[in-house]
């Protein structure tokens, strides 16, 4: 099978993950165990029902398989297999705040070879050090998010090419780097060169929104339950105690984890929700910017439930409308039945 005639898909069972839990003919659940013997021969093509395919991986015997198919073979195997599902790989991103940055110059710029230089500082409030990684989106205008982007160096200098000295921008946005420090933002301001924008370091005494409604949990809330978090991985963090995938560098799942059980104290960590549950990280997420497959999703789910039996799931992400375009497109593909659904039902 060439690479461009190819297709990725999900073969499972319309109404679970498994044949077991779906009601399915024992002959289509024959036919799923049957292709968990081929998973991960990626040399080699198994046949369902007289239709070639590679089986990439697989949620256990009876389970969801992970293949590769012919384009021109779907339509075939969806009519040799009318009691499975033939679904698309959706993709998903971890759920962050919005921090809108330019796309594109000022509408009125000129390109020129000299363009002026703007040079902004970005330093900390309590020490007036320079403060470097700061991401820095200055809009001209908004709406067409059209402006300049920069990251600050280790002297906490960030350099914008406008075409002029004195711009007037809209919105001015300064990121920090992953921890330690407020954001800043600035509407209707003129930009020159030599400005100072000073962040506050983030004070951990703050009584922030969990404290405010939950209060800090005593060190033994939630003992006795197993929470698995699927998401970019957990830490290592000294104020976390956590089984499984360390994080990927993104620090987004070792953040959801810190808002859940953190065993900290302030002023030097924090509390979390639920201090005495035990953590275990399934990592889905394998780079700070990459995406997750419904598929992975779906096995971390499995092995959380049936091999380390979490009680509670977390699972802070959302679709990537712009990598699959969308839910609608998906339950088209899958001829009107469903996209592949990460919940698990046994």
């Amino acid at each position: 099978m060439s690479d461009e005639a190819v297709e990725r898909l999900i073969l499972m069972p319309r109404r679970a993950l498994r044949a077991r839990a779906s009601r399915l003919s024992s002959r289509a659940a024959r036919v799923l165990e049957k292709l968990d013997d081929w998973t991960g021969l990626h040399d080699t093509l198994a046949t369902a029902r007289g239709v070639r395919c590679r089986v990439l991986d697989s949620i256990r015997g009876d389970g969801a398989k992970l293949i590769e198919v012919a384009r021109a073979d779907v339509p075939a195997m969806r009519a040799a297999l009318p009691e499975l599902d033939l679904v698309p790989l959706v993709y998903y991103m971890p759920a962050l705040a919005p921090r809108p940055t330019a796309v594109g110059p000022p509408s009125n710029a000129v390109v020129a070879a000299a363009a002026a230089a703007i040079r902004l500082t970005i330093l900390d409030s309590a020490t007036n050090r320079p403060v470097s990684g700061a991401t820095v989106a200055a809009f001209t205008d908004f709406s067409a998010l059209a402006g300049r982007n920069g990251v600050s160096d280790e002297d906490g200098v960030v350099q914008l090419e406008f075409d002029a000295a004195f711009v007037a921008i809209e919105r001015l946005y300064v990121y920090p780097p992953v921890a330690g420090y407020w954001g800043h933002f600035r509407r209707d301001l003129t930009l020159a060169d030599g400005l100072q924008i000073a962040l506050q370091p983030i004070d951990l005494r703050w009584t922030d929104s969990l404290r405010h409604f939950y209060k800090a949990g005593g060190a033994t809330v939630g003992e006795g339950v197993t929470v698995g978090l699927i998401d970019g991985g957990v830490g290592p963090h000294p104020d976390l105690d956590c089984e499984g995938d360390a994080d990927n560098g993104s620090g987004h799942g070792t953040h959801v984890a810190g808002i859940i059980a953190a065993r900290g104290t302030p002023p030097a960590g924090v509390r979390g929700l639920a201090p005495g549950v035990k953590l275990r990280s399934y990592r889905v997420f394998g780079t700070p910017l990459g995406l997750a497959a419904n598929f992975s999703i779906a096995k971390a789910i499995d092995t959380a439930v049936l091999e380390d039996k979490c009680d509670l799931i977390n699972l802070s992400f959302i679709l990537d409308r712009k990598r699959f375009g969308g839910a609608k497109r998906a339950r088209r593909y899958s001829s009107g039945r469903r996209i592949a659904d990460c919940r698990h039902r046994e």
